[in-house]
């Protein structure tokens, strides 16, 4: 198997957020986010008093509102975070494979992302001894939507 290029999305690894390390860590939490998946009301309320008193930004409160808009989204978030919750990459051995591998790395960010904020990519792309490309996409998190997936096979000949 020959792979030529890499393509890293809104690269979770990269960071692990404050939230994903709560929620996974403690089981409390967990049992927390059990009873929002069947009753989000009061959640979708505390979101909105958040923004309100500016405590969450807006950009990132309409991200978790319409993460959460409906019970199958909230399973599927709270399975993926169960899922990997023990998987924390080691950026060190990343950045080594990245630098002794031939392949092209691209690191494709939201510029509005507020899980994994631009910066971050950046900062990784310093720690590394070869160049990336980092491109950054007009949106946020969500980077594998239908309207994106067709510009990155148009701009980057996918098929």
């Amino acid at each position: 198997l020959n792979i030529e290029e890499t393509w890293l999305f809104a690269a979770d690894g990269l960071k692990i957020s404050f939230w994903n390390k709560l929620f996974c860590k403690y089981s409390f939490v967990q049992k927390i986010y059990s009873n929002i998946v069947k009753n989000p009301e009061p959640f979708f309320r505390s979101i909105k008093a958040l923004v309100k008193i500016k405590l969450l930004s807006r950009d990132l409160a309409k991200f978790i509102l319409f993460s959460m808009r409906n019970e199958e989204k909230r399973k599927m978030i709270y399975n993926y975070w169960m899922i990997y919750r023990d998987l924390r990459p080691n950026k060190i051995r990343l950045a080594h494979s990245i630098n002794n591998s031939d392949n092209k790395i691209h690191l494709i960010m939201g510029e509005k992302d507020q899980v994994i904020p631009a910066k971050t990519a950046f900062a990784f792309a310093r720690t590394l001894e070869r160049e990336v490309d980092i491109l950054m996409v007009d949106d946020g998190h969500l980077l594998l939507s239908e309207e994106l997936v067709n510009y990155y096979i148009k701009e980057f000949s996918f098929q």
